[in-house]
């Protein structure tokens, strides 16, 4: 596949590629066998890029041997 991690900030819910689904993060949720792992960038529980959800998302990486 080539990629490693989708990583997913703030987006709009219609989105090219979403096809069925309420959104893209649903959808790659739904069909998590066809991508590689998602991990959504959040600060509380919203989805949010800072500099602590960015490093967290790294060390995830590192975990998942990406890195």
């Amino acid at each position: 596949m080539g990629y490693v991690a989708i990583l997913a900030g703030p987006m709009p819910h219609s989105t090219p590629g979403a096809k069925e689904a309420s959104s893209f993060i649903a959808h790659v949720d739904a069909h998590s066998n066809e991508y590689p792992p998602l991990i959504k960038l959040e600060a509380g529980d919203d989805l949010k890029i800072t500099n602590n959800s960015f490093k967290r998302v790294l060390r995830e990486l590192h975990h998942l041997g990406a890195a």
